[in-house]
């Protein structure tokens, strides 16, 4: 294993761990049996209480994995953590002022925002945001050792994955510069999406570190992506949508899905004769409500994490659906997300950042905005997976 100066092992260098065990799954895209196709551990919500020491040696053993193309296995030595660094907060007493009169206005409009943290990519760093008072830091990277996964919240996307332990805000965990990693519905377990050898791939891991393995590889032209405590998502051009948890893909629709969450998912179907319907659906049920088309088609959709809402749009065009009223509501001219657009836990707000300024806004008014400013640089063209909530209560 790679060790600084001191010896350490030292966060953001190469390490030289490798999987043990390393096996392949063989993929058949063919559609599954009606009987199998919906099997209630594969998406039910079932709930694991394990208590694990925290291993994210096997996380970092599949970036490894990648790196080395999946070929060799040798053991490695555990991480000796590095001493917790403090919080950096950015000092601007001016700017620090206009924050704090935005974040009044911000809560006045939006109350429930002050239940939250929020964490955003900054450059190599992620960033806090207290909504209570507008203050904005900025987050050391490093190793927590000794502690266990459940509640950590992960924030993945093309440009790496991160995770933040809520115990400890000082710092946050660098699982991966490019791998997409996702935890599932089992704490201990871990769905990664990542380029191998110049094919898209999806692995599972445990995070002891024991095994890695290859679940799937994703076909050329197909649309993946993970989704947080769900697993990954593959929908090709033909032949339905699939899930990859901790086994080979299954079935989930016969058609293209174009937006979910780990409870719900949105899409679209079309029969022989190219007539397409929208669908919105729970991973729980096979109950389907009718959705329409313009709503599930633009560059963006997002689903509400209770399921009430649908936001879509791109293109300086965006519209809130309603699912139980069955109406839609365009945003107006005011209103103008982008692709870095995220629900709130609660589903009382959603919001998206620009430059330095955050911009929020309630379902329930969607023609009006409210505005924070940042102290500290967002990530350029942040996307949505690069955005992430943590309630206060569970941090303190």
């Amino acid at each position: 294993m790679s060790a600084d100066d001191e010896g350490a092992w030292a966060p953001g260098t190469h390490h030289d761990v490798q999987p043990t065990d390393v096996e392949l799954t063989p993929v058949d895209w063919r559609p599954l049996p009606a009987s199998v196709e919906r099997v209630p551990s594969v998406v039910g919500r079932s709930t694991h209480p394990l208590v694990i020491v925290f291993g994210v040696v096997a996380a970092l053993a599949i970036v490894a994995a990648l790196v080395s193309s999946l070929v060799g296995s040798d053991d490695a030595e555990p991480p000796v953590s590095r001493p917790s660094t403090a919080v950096t907060v950015v000092a601007d007493d001016g700017f620090a002022a206009l924050r704090a009169d935005q974040s009044a206005t911000l809560l006045e409009a939006i109350p429930e925002a002050g239940e939250y943290l929020l964490f955003f990519r900054s450059g190599e760093s992620l960033a806090i945001l207290d909504f209570r008072d507008g203050s904005s830091e900025t987050m050391d990277w490093g190793v927590p050792d000794g502690v266990d996964t459940v509640g950590f919240l992960y924030m993945a996307s093309e440009r790496g994955s991160w995770v933040i332990d809520p115990n400890d805000l000082s710092r946050a965990l660098r699982l991966a510069p490019t791998s997409q990693i996702g935890v599932l519905q089992n704490p201990t377990r871990t769905a990664v999406l990542a380029d191998a050898s110049g094919t898209t791939t999806v692995f599972g891991g445990f995070f002891d570190g024991r095994s890695v393995r290859i679940l799937a590889f994703v076909p050329v032209g197909a649309h993946a992506e993970v989704i947080q405590k769900l697993g990954v998502l593959i929908s090709p051009v033909s032949g339905g949508s699939y899930l990859v948890q901790e086994t080979s893909p299954t079935r989930v629709s016969e058609g293209r899905i174009v937006a979910a969450n780990e409870d719900w998912f949105a899409e679209v179907l079309c029969d022989d004769s190219l007539q397409c319907t929208g669908n919105f659906r729970s991973w729980d049920n096979d109950e389907e409500t009718p959705i329409a088309l313009e709503v599930l088609t633009p560059p963006v959709v997002r689903i509400s994490p209770n399921g009430r809402w649908i936001l879509s749009g791109g293109n300086g065009r965006w519209s809130i659906f309603d699912v139980t009223a069955q109406t839609s509501v365009a945003t107006g001219v005011e209103v103008d997300p982008n692709a870095s657009v995220t629900w709130s836990p609660d589903s009382a707000f959603f919001l998206w950042i620009e430059a330095r300024t955050l911009s929020a806004v309630r379902p329930e008014l969607p023609t009006e905005r409210v505005n924070l400013g940042l102290g500290i640089e967002p990530l350029t063209n942040l996307m949505a997976s690069e955005i992430g909530f943590l309630p206060i209560a569970s941090t303190e």
